[in-house]
């Protein structure tokens, strides 16, 4: 499973989801989807064989209307645009070196 969008709401997860499935992708949600306190964002997954097709599904822009309620003529909107943000391995591995150094440093000052 690879992702292909990356998003920090539960509900908008939900929709890419269920944009997915509806056009017979199969996916998977990784991340504090229903959680009460959510932290940090969510993936959405799809096997690597879907990747492209379920890209092809995102990057299509919702139906609107050719006129608006006055007749004019509407601009359609520009197409959403999926960002899949990774953190480096070595800032990750660095944050835990600092957290585990500084609680051993607060346990030795108190001991």
């Amino acid at each position: 499973m690879i992702p292909v969008a990356f998003t920090r709401s539960g509900f908008e997860a939900k929709v890419i989801a269920a944009q997915l499935g509806s056009e017979g992708v199969v996916w998977e949600l990784r991340g504090d989807v229903d959680g009460l306190y959510p932290v940090g964002g969510i993936e959405v997954l799809v096997p690597l064989d879907e990747a492209e097709r379920a890209r092809d599904v995102l990057s299509t822009a919702p139906a609107v209307p050719t006129e608006d309620l006055g007749g004019g003529p509407v601009d359609p909107p520009e197409p959403a645009v999926m960002v899949v943000h990774r953190h480096h391995p070595v800032l990750v591995a660095g944050a835990m070196v600092l957290v585990v150094a500084f609680v051993v440093v607060r346990l030795l000052a108190v001991g």
